[in-house]
């Protein structure tokens, strides 16, 4: 008999976190969710002194739900995960690069990093992709100026290639906040543009979503991958070949879907040629006409006022009430190196009669986390993180690019992670303490336990 979790899966939260909780609340007991995942835009605010480091217009900015469960107000009434987004109290999340609690019972996972739950694995990545920042390393200091206070959710190189490396691919589920580029091909894209008309040229053009997310959803092939950012909800199913390609051309051999809609794509996208995300849209363009973008300057990024501007409920949308679920014809079946199948999942924001909370159950495994209410840190991936201490320093890392990645260095660098020896467990400290004073205490935490002792073979 398999045994199944349920998990609800959220959106944007944009500091909505009562009105969630509320949502979820309100879910009967035979659906009852055990955690919560939220997909980025989460806005952990602790004070009205965090709103400078969130990117967003001044006239909306707002100090939100979170700073009460910070100061222990409030407790969350069920285990929260969530991933950064591109309007993040940036300022605090810089001090958990390998994630935290920022709350009691609010997880943050990182830049990126894999973590179990009650038997179920989970991964994400955090940011948005940006082509002219993704080779950078994570240079940002706090206070954040007018440059950095948007490229330090930038997702970079080094996060894609350590989720590139994890060689056990049991993943249950995987956590974008934007996109992967290419995803609306493999859903009812009719419907979604004509809730979204403007996202025509865009996908036209390859251009909305993440060129990296596409490629790890094709290398890691999880069970599900749920993603957020465009406020709009939207679910496809990508099928994977037995036989997977880490790097070269992608193409689509999946059945033709009979949704789709032809709109001149090239099915084919090259390594070399790292498209951008304009994802991040100009609210003030409704009707997408061409701009002159200055990619050290960007401008163009998808801001919280989106439904004060064109993005108001179409009067052909579809019905997307809460209690639709998604069902996928067939389960996805765990195969050598992922999964036969993932369930692409995108929920809307925190707005009345809009899908932006989803329940699913997900069958878990005999990870020693099944039997328990901890998180867990996934062994692989701290190794990953581990040994990237020092490769990352390399000259060798800091020439690597996108079309380097091949099968056979994936292979060299995962013997060299495999060696990596850590002689700790691997279940999550409740180490939360709401101190200003020792922001970094996490972190040091988290380095101390996996860094400065561990053993190589």
């Amino acid at each position: 008999m398999t045994i199944e979790v349920n998990i609800a899966i959220e959106g944007c939260c944009h500091g909505e976190l009562d009105k969630i909780y509320a949502e979820v609340n309100k879910i009967d007991d035979s659906r009852r969710p055990e955690l919560l995942i939220i997909c980025g835009d989460f806005q952990s605010l602790r004070s009205e002194k965090d709103l400078y480091s969130i990117s967003v217009p001044d006239k909306y900015k707002q100090l939100g739900d979170f700073h009460s469960y910070y100061n222990k107000e409030k407790v969350a009434p069920i285990t929260t995960i969530f991933i950064g987004g591109n309007h993040e109290a940036s300022n605090y999340l810089s001090e958990l690069p390998y994630g935290g609690w920022v709350a009691p019972n609010i997880y943050y996972m990182g830049y990126s990093n894999v973590i179990w739950y009650k038997g179920i694995k989970i991964g994400g990545i955090s940011g948005i992709y940006k082509s002219f920042d993704f080779y950078k390393p994570h240079y940002e200091k706090i206070p954040l100026n007018e440059r950095s206070i948007k490229s330090i959710y930038h997702t970079r190189f080094e996060d894609y290639l350590k989720m590139s490396l994890i060689k056990q691919r049991n993943l249950n589920c995987f956590l974008s906040h934007d996109w992967p580029v290419n995803i609306t091909n493999f859903g009812d894209l009719k419907t979604l543009l004509k809730i979204k008309p403007f996202f025509k040229r865009d996908i036209s053009g390859g251009q909305l979503g993440s060129y990296p997310n596409w490629l790890l959803l094709k290398k890691l092939r999880p069970s599900y991958w749920f993603s957020a950012h465009l406020h709009v909800a939207f679910d496809a199913t990508v099928k994977h070949e037995n036989k997977r390609k880490l790097s070269g051309t992608i193409t689509s051999n999946e059945p033709k879907n009979d949704n789709e809609i032809v709109l001149e794509l090239n099915d084919e996208l090259e390594d070399t040629k790292i498209k951008e995300n304009s994802d991040e849209t100009n609210l003030d363009n409704p009707e997408g006409k061409a701009e002159n973008k200055d990619v050290e300057n960007p401008k163009n990024e998808i801001s919280l006022h989106l439904d004060h501007t064109y993005n108001r409920i179409n009067p052909d949308e579809v019905n997307l009430e809460l209690e639709e679920e998604l069902k996928p014809k067939v389960p996805a079946e765990e195969i050598s190196g992922g999964f036969s199948h993932t369930t692409f999942l995108a929920l809307d924001k925190c707005l009345p009669k809009r899908k932006f909370l989803q329940v699913l159950k997900i069958p878990i495994s005999t990870h020693e986390s099944a039997n328990t209410d901890s998180l867990y840190y996934d062994e692989e991936y701290v190794k990953i993180n581990q040994f990237f201490e020092t490769f990352r320093s390399s000259e060798f890392f800091k020439n690597l690019k996108m079309n380097d990645i091949n099968e056979e260095l994936i292979e060299q660098l995962q013997k060299e992670i495999i060696n990596v020896k850590i002689t700790d467990d691997f279940v999550v400290p409740q180490n939360f303490e709401s101190n200003e004073e020792n922001p970094m205490s996490q972190t040091k935490a988290y380095v101390e336990r996996f860094f400065s002792n561990f053993e190589s073979s």
